[in-house]
């Protein structure tokens, strides 16, 4: 055999070979970039819940947290939550993956098992009235690794509620406050639309959560998939998520809790208003905002209820008092109602009132410049 033909048959073997290795790329592919998506895109929404100031008050015992094992899901006894409401039982790598990533950011697992915990308190005793499965209850943890000040692909809270779910069922939008961030009225609200819609699809769980997350039209949707989600994704992350809580394997994660500092709750009895992210008040803001995410603005209605830290309780009503002026030169402003007309926009409204449009975004809780006629605006001018 000369050189040429040794070196043919060569190029062919590796061809061949190339070709092979292509195929089976192509082939595995999807099933990698599903597992990347949903495990991804849930622990990003991890790593923004350590930036919260209740991680210095969640408590777990971290010499307890061992290396993680691998789960064995078809040696088990199947979930009957899962089962029972229509799901498959998650694959055993899903599950595996998702145990290395809260192995991995154990300080912030711990504190979203103790929120969860905290949650289902409300969810299950809602759930059960609504006569609706149990395993709704786990939407949340897919949805917002229960961060309250969870918000992206236009929805916001625990429950990722979109806007007009949220005025559908009630909930507060305006004077500064976004109720979509209360953990208690926003699963109240978040059930009953899980209610509507899974009687209209004939008691179907998965499809009720699929229309809940991305729409009636979630086949083609692209409403989170730009966000990091697809519909197989989110169901893999959801059923592996209920299987690791509801199954304990995570045992150390499952006994968290939050040892809560005493909470004193204050009157605030004239409008006020914080930037919370300023760092020169004498009470921790950051803190403060986490204890009542519904002051997503920072404007304090006269009347609302705070809840503050016993220890900055002192420095937060002196602060009340110490901007007495301050306050009262907010309140002697006028308060006016605009509805919009066909054609207007937020440049239009802001040059009639003379205000400017970050203000008529932050009275109004708009999170971008988008508005649509009949919409009611509350504008301050003085």
């Amino acid at each position: 055999m000369d050189a040429n033909t040794i070196e043919s048959a060569k190029n062919k073997y590796l061809g061949q070979v190339i070709k092979v290795v292509a195929v089976v790329a192509i082939l595995l592919f999807p099933l990698i970039s599903k597992a990347q998506v949903s495990g991804n895109f849930f622990f990003s929404l991890m790593d923004s819940l350590e930036a919260s100031p209740l991680m210095e008050w969640v408590q777990f015992d971290e010499k307890s947290l061992k290396s993680a094992k691998a789960y064995h899901i078809e040696n088990k006894p199947p979930l009957r939550m899962l089962i029972e409401s229509g799901f498959s039982m998650p694959a055993d790598n899903d599950v595996n993956d998702f145990i290395s990533g809260l192995v991995k950011r154990k300080k912030a697992s711990a504190l979203m098992f103790a929120l969860a915990k905290e949650n289902f308190k409300i969810s299950e005793q809602k759930l059960n009235a609504e006569k609706l499965p149990l395993i709704f209850k786990y939407l949340p943890v897919a949805l917002s690794a229960m961060d309250s000040k969870a918000e992206w692909a236009k929805g916001a809270g625990i429950w990722h509620c979109y806007f007009p779910q949220a005025v559908k069922y009630g909930l507060k939008l305006s004077d500064g406050q976004d109720e979509r961030f209360h953990p208690s009225k926003s699963s109240e609200a978040a059930i009953k639309h899980l209610k509507n819609i899974y009687v209209a699809n004939k008691n179907n769980a998965s499809e009720t959560i699929l229309i809940y997350v991305f729409g009636k039209n979630y086949k083609t949707s692209q409403n989170l998939m730009a966000a990091g989600y697809t519909p197989d994704s989110f169901i893999q992350a959801f059923t592996s998520l209920a299987y690791i809580i509801e199954a304990k394997l995570l045992p150390v994660f499952s006994e968290a809790g939050i040892s809560y500092p005493a909470i004193t709750e204050i009157k605030v009895e004239k409008l006020a208003h914080l930037n919370f992210q300023n760092k020169k008040y004498p009470f921790n803001a950051k803190q403060l905002s986490y204890l009542n995410p519904i002051f997503v603005s920072g404007t304090i209605p006269a009347g609302s209820i705070v809840k503050t830290v016993s220890t900055d309780a002192d420095n937060f009503t002196n602060w009340l008092n110490s901007e007495e002026r301050e306050i009262k030169e907010v309140e002697s402003v006028e308060k006016i109602s605009h509805r919009i007309r066909s054609g207007e926009n937020l440049g239009l409204i802001a040059n009639k009132y003379n205000v400017s449009i970050s203000d008529l975004k932050e009275w109004n809780n708009l999170r971008s410049d988008l508005i649509r006629e009949g919409q009611v605006l509350i504008i301050y001018k003085k």
